[in-house]
């Protein structure tokens, strides 16, 4: 028995990563699944602070907070971004990678994505600070999350 991975192999499968392969029994049949490779992309923590959504987070001692490019590599190393908003010590919901979907994006199609302040998601890539990437635009309304670690600058 074989694995050979298929075009596109990467999927989403009820939230969750998967790849998509093919396995080649010893007769020769092929026969076509999907492995999940990960959990969930999304997660839960509590606000250190106010939260707003839809803001790119960090990981702080008591929960999330709102990331920023122009403070410390731990405050520019971002974990997700807030689906939901709280206030400190209450709950909220971000998601760590793959499509996002939300009307107050309105980025070009294909426009690399970055931290700025307080949170903020831009496409204006940061001349000081720290450079953190956080995915790619995929047009009006959507965002394709993938977090690189911070680049200072």
């Amino acid at each position: 028995m074989t694995f050979r991975p298929n075009s596109n192999s990467r999927t989403d499968v009820n939230g969750e990563r998967a790849d998509r392969v093919t396995i080649v029994m010893p007769d020769g049949e092929s026969v076509p699944v999907e492995i999940v490779t990960g959990g969930s992309n999304i997660e839960f923590d509590l606000a250190d602070g106010t939260v707003s959504a839809i803001k790119a987070i960090y990981k702080t001692i008591d929960g999330i907070s709102h990331a920023d490019k122009d403070t410390t590599s731990s405050e520019a190393t971002v974990i997700g971004v807030s689906i939901t908003g709280n206030t400190n010590g209450n709950q909220v919901k971000y998601q760590v990678i793959g499509r996002l979907e939300d009307s107050s994006f309105n980025f070009p199609l294909n426009d690399p994505l970055y931290l700025g302040n307080s949170g903020v998601i831009t496409n204006v890539a940061p001349i000081t600070g720290f450079r953190t990437k956080i995915g790619t635009s995929l047009g009006t309304g959507a965002i394709q999350i993938n977090i690189e670690e911070p680049i200072e600058l």
